[in-house]
């Protein structure tokens, strides 16, 4: 008699480790949507090398000198870079310019930030992530408050410098629009 309780005490404890561990899977599966952010991935139009160059108000070539905090109103703050323009390629840049991220919060999302404590980073996944040091085929667009900005769909990439046109897609001839 001994013998068959223990057996039994065999057998059902593996079925209860089992069933303990479905119900746990089970439960992971279904509260990972909540417990997790989503995550939003940046989604481009399509932007041929030479069409990028057309869309943008300036392409230059630059390299990243600072990365800094920069608040925009209540707690939010985003990252702006200074680059330090090399070659100027198309349009009317500075020796040196400040790029501001693309997507400027509402003034709705400024006005909630004002009760959280702390600062809050504001951050998009379309934003370009540059590294400092590192330089770019830079490809910027002006903010409607005259500032420049550019985003992982504008072309912006890093410099090839191993070639005569820096890693720009299109040749330096071809960067003035041709006379229609």
């Amino acid at each position: 008699m001994l013998e068959s309780v223990v057996a039994r005490r065999r057998v059902g404890l593996p079925a209860v480790r089992e069933a303990a561990l479905r119900v746990a899977l089970t439960l992971l599966f279904l509260g990972a949507p909540v417990l997790l952010r989503t995550a939003a991935a940046c989604s481009c139009q399509r932007n041929p090398p030479c069409a990028a160059v057309w869309r943008a108000d300036a392409v230059f070539v630059g390299t990243v000198v600072d990365r800094a905090p920069e608040r925009i109103g209540g707690s939010l703050s985003w990252t702006v870079h200074k680059i330090a323009v090399g070659q100027k390629l198309r349009g009317s840049v500075g020796s040196f310019i400040t790029l501001v991220p693309g997507s400027r919060p509402t003034a709705e999302r400024i006005a909630a930030s004002q009760s959280h404590p702390g600062e809050l980073m504001m951050r998009s996944s379309c934003d370009y992530d540059f590294q400092l040091g590192k330089q770019y085929v830079i490809h910027a667009r002006r903010t409607p408050d005259g500032r420049w900005t550019t985003s992982m769909c504008t072309g912006t990439k890093p410099a090839i410098l191993d070639g005569a046109h820096a890693g720009v897609p299109c040749s330096r001839y071809t960067l003035r629009r041709p006379a229609v």
